[in-house]
């Protein structure tokens, strides 16, 4: 029996953790050989673009995060249905303007 209480799954404690939480329609990547960079930003139109987060991440980690956002999306479209995409709503990063400071 006591072997049973030390299998046991250890118990968690969260603790709330103020931090910001933003809208992101617009992601620009770069890197190199041992990061990779991400700008979350808000698109308004061509000329408002506001950069709301810049993440800076190994490329080991970028795919664990890749895998798991691919997971997210099958999740949601087996719940909601395919998600389309067309020409218009595409965020090709080559036709983005940078961003403004």
């Amino acid at each position: 029996m006591s072997d049973d209480k030390e299998q046991a799954t250890p118990v968690f404690e969260y603790v709330e953790v103020s931090f910001p939480t933003y809208y992101t329609n617009s992601v620009k990547f770069s890197g190199g050989l041992g990061e990779i960079h991400m700008l979350l930003m808000e698109r308004l139109d061509d000329r408002n673009i506001t950069v709301r987060a810049r993440i800076v991440t190994s490329p080991h980690h970028a795919k664990l995060m890749a895998i798991a956002l691919a997971q997210q999306i099958d999740k949601y479209e087996r719940r909601f249905g395919e998600i389309q995409l067309s020409a218009l709503n595409s965020d090709e990063p080559s036709s983005e303007p940078e961003p403004q400071p």
